[in-house]
């Protein structure tokens, strides 16, 4: 009782054992800043009331006053639920007593970009705002990304459906991945991804039509036996009914796509083999515009790569301008079996490498050393 069925909200959430919902619309009329909540459920039950009316129970209902944006989504952390409008970010906490809640500013300037741009890691939310990226403890917030990357995914970010933008944590590999759409996609095409362990960023393309990424746990050794194919007899068989044989402490990251194929909307696996839905796709990391001797020119005379795996190619280039274009003079295929350098002889004022390959090998790159000579400053 107390939910009216011509009522739906923006975002629902469970939290200390109320549902709370955001940005409201009801009876056809949407109000962006409405929060409502429901009655206390018991443990392990179910809220028996959303009736705001209902002195008897908790419920009610709040319009956050002196708000910029439209509420958008909430998360807990901590002991608060952290929620997110378009260009705040405040916290709702428990009080009990008349007034049930407090909400509080965290933040008057850092919104959410989008609905689904916010995740969880570690006791933090990590989120996307208009012109950043950003984590929060629920008390503090500070920037993550550095401005090269961000003024990036800013310029690739299509304007008219950037509210596609989603964030997913990959526990894995210790990753947070931005999936956006880039200039004219309707559909997350690229990510952007931050390794909160080492702070390093990467870029990785999604597959056609990406609309959202869950990590799901990993069933790749599970075992399934119908009663004609055990291979035991009952009073032998040393296992516990429902037994799982896949190791919960491994997780995989599904990405679901809504470019039909001969199965229907397809599921794509990540991190298995190097093919990419069954195609080969190049995979790089590059280092540009290096400043080694302040403005002086550099030669670069030896890439010392410190790989395992498989066959690459290095690169080596230069920029004459910070953030200029960018001059490739070498192209060597380096094996980390029986290779230990590159030799080259490339000069510029900023020197630049490369690393890639469009073949299904699989490589690691750990780093990399320079050997080159000071020149003149011209």
């Amino acid at each position: 009782p107390g939910w009216d069925s011509n009522w739906v909200c923006e975002t629902v959430k469970a939290f200390k054992g109320f549902l709370i919902a955001f940005n409201m619309t009801e009876t056809g009329t949407n109000y962006p800043y409405r929060v409502r909540w429901s009655d206390q459920a018991p443990p392990g039950g179910l809220p028996t009331s959303w009736d705001a009316l209902d002195p008897t129970v908790l419920a009610g209902q709040q319009d956050l006053g002196n708000t910029s944006g439209f509420l958008l989504n909430a998360l807990p952390i901590r002991d608060i639920l952290a929620v997110y409008t378009e260009n705040e970010l405040r916290g709702m906490q428990y009080i009990a007593g008349e007034f049930i809640w407090r909400f509080y500013n965290i933040s008057r300037t850092a919104g959410l970009l989008a609905k689904r741009a916010v995740s969880a890691i570690k006791g933090r939310h990590v989120f996307v705002s208009n012109q950043d990226v950003l984590v929060t403890d629920g008390q503090s917030i500070e920037t993550i990304i550095d401005r090269k990357n961000r003024e990036w995914m800013f310029r690739q970010l299509d304007t008219v459906n950037f509210r596609m933008t989603f964030t997913v944590v990959h526990p894995l590999f210790n990753e947070v991945w931005i999936c956006f759409p880039s200039q004219g996609s309707p559909y997350c095409n690229l990510a952007l991804v931050w390794d909160w362990e080492r702070g390093t960023w990467g870029v990785r393309d999604l597959p056609e039509g990406c609309l959202t990424a869950g990590a799901v746990i990993d069933i790749a050794g599970l075992t399934t036996f119908t009663w004609d194919s055990l291979p035991f007899t009952w009073n032998t068989w040393a296992r516990t009914w429902d037994q799982r044989d896949y190791n919960q402490t491994q997780t995989a990251l599904l990405l679901t796509g809504d470019a039909p194929d001969a199965n229907g909307a397809p599921f794509y696996r990540t991190e298995v083999g190097n093919l990419y839905h069954g195609q080969t796709r190049r995979a790089r990391v590059e280092k540009l515009g290096m400043r080694l001797a302040d403005e002086n020119i550099v030669t670069v005379q030896e890439v010392w790569p410190r790989a395992t795996g498989g066959k690459f190619n290095v690169y080596v280039g230069y920029q004459m301008a910070p953030n200029g274009p960018v001059t490739w003079k070498v192209n060597r295929v380096f094996d980390p079996e029986t290779d230990r350098k590159v030799t080259c002889r490339v000069t510029g004022r900023y020197p630049c490498v490369a690393f890639d390959t469009t073949e299904d090998t699989g490589w690691r790159l750990q780093g990399y050393q320079l050997k080159y000579a000071v020149g003149g400053n011209r």
